[in-house]
């Protein structure tokens, strides 16, 4: 087997979809028939981030799961919870003008919230046709071609002829690519002719839209066909097959459906579809599904961890990956019937545990793993006062090691945190403590760590707080947000007259992952009361992951300067509850002083 770059997988974040994708040369022996794609029906939530083929956010993008709706804010992020999906099949569509549709297809665990990001591809147009002369289309980008024979289109909707002037926007989606995980269309599993689910290994992708001089969409008339040729990479044409199935992307499913086949000539696979969509060369094997829930030795769940799922022999280059959830839980699709190696990767890259698997050839639930995780631990802990030594209740200490960042609950005083290192040598910690009910900080400290533990650390808060913050406290929990970790912003666009005014977090703590807030509310750009429209704090340190607003929470904002680099400032109450159960959860308190984005 020839060693390709890293395939991609439909890995998502918490609910880990563990996906590989190995070339495959060989006809694998298929499964029972007919079994096809059964919906099983979940409860779960799904939250993400739209980006462009810049990695720049994407705002103002339409995305739908389900019959759930949601408009992406300034920074590309948007956010469903509570809603009904497909356990295996969960498909989320981005839509925005400029773009070609985002299709993502994911797994799921009932009760979990999950995370996914989608990499939009541009509408580019490659060219135009006579539809009554027809013509041929060359993907001048990428290579590759769509041939049109006269008088083939029409417009869907009235099922009318059409004629005129045609404008193909296309392009060509290469499975080599290094950003092939990111704008994979759907995922890499499809229906195949027989109504099996496979697994599928992609030889090269083609998105096309047609359109009239009005802007109309068009389709191919019934019974018409148009060839598409597609250009094999130069790293997959030594392993091509002489045919090979086409499959177009189902937005009902959220599977790739096998209709046709494509033949190689040279280095492009030739081959006729009777309609437009994303068009997919793929050579299906054998799947399975997989879970497992990993726990360290004192039987805690690791969370976050990154498990990657590789063909023995050590070849990094095929290989699977995603995150444990909130119990510990790994879950996905894997290819069936071969040896397999499975790794736990912690936050700093090290292997923290290997072990064979497979070969699997039925769905299989591997129970708990427990893994003895000998990573270097050090804890902080000590007492903040305030300026006349009074006693902090409310407070967030903040603490900066390795390049990573943490924050520690300050409750009656106290504070302690363990905290897992990447390695044991010495090191410099930043510490300082943030008094949330009066919003001041003391000065920082440092403190070089070499043992297992700092104690006795003495902060008191007599300074102002940071320039920009967010402080919100929910169940008991406190939540600071400020720069330059947390990126707290705020931002406003103007919807029918109204304007819509959204609070924003994200982190730039690569390795650990960290809360995030987002909330938005309407009406004037000046102080005043208000309630939020939306509110959703995500919480991947603790466990209680995600809160959104029970009830309305009212908002008064005491500052509102709509001029980019003005302040807007204001405090708001309300309670909160868990986004999957819907139980309350508590209390709800903030405030924030951000600048204005626009």
């Amino acid at each position: 087997m020839k060693k390709l770059p890293l395939l991609p997988f439909a890995a998502v974040v918490l609910a880990s979809f563990i996906y590989l994708a190995c070339q495959k040369t060989d006809t694998p022996a298929a499964p029972a028939p007919g079994k096809g794609h059964i919906i099983e029906t979940v409860r779960a939530g799904v939250t993400g981030r739209i980006t462009d083929d810049k990695r720049l956010p994407v705002a103002g993008a339409v995305v739908k799961v389900g019959l759930n709706q949601a408009t992406t804010d300034v920074n590309g992020n948007f956010s469903f919870s509570n809603i009904q999906v497909d356990r295996t099949a969960t498909l989320i569509e981005v839509q925005k003008e400029g773009f070609f549709e985002g299709l993502r297809t994911i797994t799921v665990t009932d009760g979990k919230q999950h995370d996914v990001s989608v990499q939009l591809i541009p509408r580019k147009s490659a060219g135009t046709f006579s539809g009554s002369m027809g013509g041929t289309i060359t993907i001048s980008h990428a290579g590759g071609s769509i041939a049109f024979e006269a008088n083939t289109l029409m417009n869907p909707v009235n099922k009318a002829g059409y004629s005129g002037t045609v404008t193909v926007h296309a392009a060509f989606i290469d499975p080599t690519a290094p950003d092939f995980q990111q704008v994979l269309p759907g995922t890499l599993r499809g229906i195949d002719a027989n109504n099996n689910v496979m697994g599928l290994q992609s030889f090269g992708m083609l998105a096309v839209e047609l359109s009239g001089t009005n802007g109309e969409k068009l389709q191919l008339a019934g019974g018409k066909k148009a060839t598409l040729r597609f250009p094999i990479p130069a790293g997959l044409q030594g392993e091509a097959p002489a045919t090979i199935p086409l499959w177009f992307l189902n937005d009902s499913t959220g599977l790739w459906q096998e209709e046709g086949f494509a033949t190689k000539l040279g280095s492009e696979y030739v081959g006729q579809v009777s309609h437009f969509s994303y068009w997919n060369c793929d050579a299906p094997f054998p799947i399975v599904e997989f879970s497992a829930i990993f726990k360290n030795s004192q039987q805690q769940p690791l969370i976050n961890t990154l498990v990657v799922i590789s063909f023995t022999g050590g070849d990094a280059n095929i290989s699977g990956s995603g995150y444990t959830n909130t119990s510990g839980e790994a879950r996905g699709m894997i290819p069936a019937n071969r040896s397999l190696i499975l790794k736990l990767i912690d936050k700093c890259g090290n292997t923290v545990h290997s072990q064979p698997i497979g070969p699997i050839n039925a769905n299989t639930d591997l129970g708990t793993i427990n893994i003895g995780v000998n990573m270097p631990t050090v804890t902080f802990s000590g007492t903040v006062t305030g300026c006349n030594a009074t006693t902090i209740t409310n407070g967030v200490v903040d603490i900066s090691l390795d390049n990573l960042n943490y924050k520690a609950q300050v409750k009656d005083g106290k504070f302690s945190i363990s905290l897992l290192r990447c390695h044991a040598t010495s090191a410099t910690a930043t510490i300082a403590a943030f008094d949330l009910d009066k919003k001041q900080s003391s000065p920082s400290v440092t403190k070089t760590i070499t043992d297992q533990s700092e104690e006795g650390i003495a902060l008191q808060t007599c300074k102002d707080m940071p320039d920009e913050y967010l402080i919100i406290t929910a169940a008991e929990t406190n939540y600071l947000f400020k720069q330059p970790e947390d990126k707290p912003g705020i931002s406003a666009g103007s919807n029918q007259e109204t304007f819509i005014t959204q609070i924003t977090t994200s982190s730039s703590n690569e390795g650990v992952r960290r809360p995030t807030a987002f909330m938005a509310f309407a009406g004037a750009q000046q102080p005043g009361n208000r309630s939020f429209s939306y509110f959703a704090l995500n919480d991947y340190t603790n466990s209680k992951y995600y809160f959104v607003q029970d009830g309305p929470t009212a908002l008064t904002l005491t500052a509102y300067n709509a001029v980019k680099g003005g302040y807007v400032e204001g405090n708001f109450t309300g309670k909160v509850k868990d986004s999957i159960s819907n139980k309350a959860m508590g209390a709800l308190t903030g405030s924030f002083r951000l600048k204005y984005k626009q």
